[in-house]
């Protein structure tokens, strides 16, 4: 199992996780795993479903966002994945939206395998370099990237972040990390000629509704067949509200999603009645 392998074991132990709570030293002890990890390697490996893919870790941050496979499959971003990769088939073309570093990204295009293809979108610059880099270091061939946010029209936006996650917002209501590109994703899709995905993962920190709104045609296409969209309730827009995402969801023909809260988000799955 080597060195990496047995800190795993010992950080992610659920017997250990709770003492650890129960003593207030949870935050020491992810301190010190982190750090471990971090000592012996810049790279994680991470097998699921069959399919191995290794990433950069070259921080916390990015250490954190690799290793959310691991939590227990009931509250994790290992349920998402493993719907993804259920779903998927050889060949089918997916929209990583919220690409972030790659993983779900990586991981999707091993399973479409060399005649699919996944079309990854992330606007925030070291995320997409992050992209990049893990895209090259997986030998992946079959993923274009693009670095900007889709939404229902062009404009600027800020995008400001912390561990991973970034939050994207048409007004200047906070100091910005960044300053992107949206662009309207309609608009965008016919210019690059980009193919209707079989799958779409979404995952834009409070912007699903403007996502949602400029992929409606899309949505409504009958190749179109399943949505991972991870809906965060407490980022999003004045006057929006989940049940707003799910209604427009269902009026492009799926079918009311299954959802599982996870902390302050929702991770929805929609699939339309005749897949």
């Amino acid at each position: 199992m080597g060195i990496v392998g047995c800190l795993r074991r010992w950080r992610f132990n659920p017997s250990l996780i709770r003492f650890a709570k129960f003593i207030h030293f949870h935050g020491l002890v992810r301190k010190m795993y982190y750090k471990s990890i971090l000592s012996l390697s810049n790279k994680i490996r991470i097998a699921i479903l069959g399919y191995d893919a290794e990433f950069y870790a070259r921080n916390i941050s990015e250490l954190s966002l690799v290793e959310s496979f691991l939590v227990d499959e009931r509250d994790g971003e290992i349920r998402v994945i493993q719907k993804l990769l259920e779903e998927l088939k050889a060949g089918e073309v997916a929209y990583d939206i919220g690409a972030s570093i790659g993983t779900h990204a990586v991981f999707m295009a091993l399973k479409v395998g060399k005649y699919g293809k996944v079309i990854a979108f992330e606007p925030e610059k070291n995320s997409f370099k992050d992209l990049i880099a893990n895209i090259d270091l997986n030998k992946i061939n079959n993923i274009i990237p693009f670095k900007v946010a889709l939404g229902d029209s062009r404009k600027e936006g800020i995008i400001k972040g912390g561990l991973g996650s970034f939050t994207l917002s048409e007004e200047n209501s906070f100091v910005s990390v960044e300053k992107i590109k949206i662009v309207d994703a309609r608009s965008f899709i016919q210019e690059n000629k980009l193919p209707v995905p079989s799958v779409i993962k979404i995952d834009v920190e409070g912007y699903e509704y403007n996502v949602i709104k400029g992929l409606e045609d899309v949505l409504r296409d009958k190749n179109c067949r399943m949505v991972a969209c991870e809906i965060h309730p407490t980022l999003l827009p004045k006057g929006i509200s989940v049940d707003d995402i799910i209604g427009l969801l269902i009026s492009c023909g799926f079918e009311k999603p299954q959802i599982y809260p996870r902390g302050f988000t929702l991770h929805t799955f929609f699939m339309k009645a005749d897949t």
